[in-house]
């Protein structure tokens, strides 16, 4: 567990208009795990799709975060899942070395 479970408004509001400044520069890395790399294929999704996707994360989406990532010491990961329709759309987004990286983009465990 991160040093913190549960964020404030401002602080996840903050994590999100960052983001979006790094989606605005197109620095952003989609992390090719197999997972993501499947949901993005069977869904036909483009970069531009991905990238509003995640610039449209809200406060009401927030899961978690910042939670420590366990793979670079002093870095925090944040989750979020998006509703659309029956199904939830789950974020891992991490920023760091001035990149936004989306380390996980698929269907939420929840839908399965």
């Amino acid at each position: 567990m991160g040093l913190f479970n549960s964020s404030s408004r401002q602080l996840v509001e903050t994590f999100l208009a960052n983001s979006n400044n790094l989606i605005a520069q197109n620095r952003v890395v989609i992390v090719p795990r197999q997972v993501n790399l499947d949901f993005i294929e069977g869904h036909g999704l483009r970069i531009g799709t991905i990238y509003r996707m995640v610039a449209g994360l809200t406060f009401a989406e927030y899961v978690k975060g910042p939670d420590s990532d366990r793979n670079h010491e002093g870095e925090w990961i944040w989750v979020f899942i998006r509703r659309e329709g029956q199904r939830g759309l789950y974020f891992k987004l991490q920023i760091r070395l001035e990149m936004l990286f989306i380390i996980s983009i698929h269907e939420s465990k929840e839908n399965k």
